[in-house]
């Protein structure tokens, strides 16, 4: 008889555990009402003049602010990024965290726009994943190698700066169905197999009789799972970065697998127009969001 692969043994291996954790995962779900079936008819609210005004100007805030809310964002995290890059050298330079930046543009030699740009303690974790059967403090450390650091440095930083608390759930359903935001908040349609364990986790959370689940395929329970690396970093970590850090191109690395959360903040517009102007510019910008070039 053949003997079966290493990397055989070790796939199977992989499925008993996800088998394993969605059997508990599904025992420990509560009971769930049966949902009447049917499409509930809508009714119409009839407005007096009063609501009419009211519903309008919401409809119109709402429509406008889906083009500004976009440009807002796009611009927020290009705005950052450049943000981040000054303060790191400035960081790096004197080994020690700078204080919060003022941000300006100048207009005819006077401050025009003005906002501040604030760097917290806090962090968002861009780890990779850990798998089953791998190291998690061994992937971490590949990761931080894999931005520029030295290997006694990725070391120590993992070891001396992260705690860990691995933690493993179910997918919600929405985005087995459907998809989800990746890191870049691209949106990623869900696959084949990530749709058919939707539908199958979906009816046996409305089942009404017990026994009628569909059993679940080995590549849908793998889909299923949702793996949190539990990854927080130690407080203080800001005064002790630099440490672990030989160049500002390293530290840059440091925070885009520790992202600090950093954003602008307490913006100023056209701070030494007059009101006519600063109005008058605030329709152009509009003009300039919208994609157009006439306000009637």
């Amino acid at each position: 008889m053949a003997k079966k692969s290493k990397s055989a043994e070790a796939s199977n291996t992989v499925v008993q555990s996800v088998t394993s954790i969605l059997d508990s995962l599904v025992a420990s779900l509560p009971a769930i009402a049966p949902v009447a079936k049917g499409k509930a008819q809508k009714w119409r609210i009839d407005f007096d003049e009063h609501g009419k005004d009211i519903f309008r100007q919401w409809v119109e805030a709402k429509t406008l602010s889906e083009p500004v809310l976009q440009r807002l964002e796009m611009s927020k995290d290009a705005l950052n990024n450049i943000c981040l890059q000054e303060y790191v050298a400035k960081f790096y330079e004197a080994r020690n965290r700078p204080s919060n930046p003022q941000l300006a543009i100048d207009k005819d030699g006077k401050e025009d726009h003005i906002a501040s740009w604030l760097f917290t303690d806090k962090f968002k974790v861009r780890l990779p994943e850990v798998l089953d059967g791998q190291d998690a403090k061994s992937v971490y450390i590949a990761a931080f190698c894999d931005v520029g650091l030295h290997s006694s440095d990725s070391e120590k930083l993992v070891h001396n700066e992260l705690m860990l608390n691995p933690v493993i759930g179910v997918r919600p359903i929405s985005d087995l169905l459907n998809g989800h935001f990746g890191s870049n908040r691209e949106f990623v349609l869900a696959t084949d197999v990530e749709k058919s364990a939707g539908r199958k986790l979906a009816a046996f959370l409305s089942a009404k009789i017990a026994g009628t689940f569909e059993p679940l395929t080995d590549d849908e329970k793998i889909a299923m799972i949702q793996r949190d690396g539990g990854v927080t970093v130690r407080t203080g970590f800001l005064e002790r970065v630099c440490n672990y850090a030989r160049s500002s191109d390293e530290l840059l690395g440091i925070f885009s697998l520790l992202i600090p959360v950093a954003y602008p903040s307490y913006a100023k517009f056209a701070i030494n127009d007059n009101p006519v102007e600063q109005s008058n510019r605030k329709i152009s910008a509009a003009a300039d969001i919208l994609g157009t070039s006439a306000f009637n």
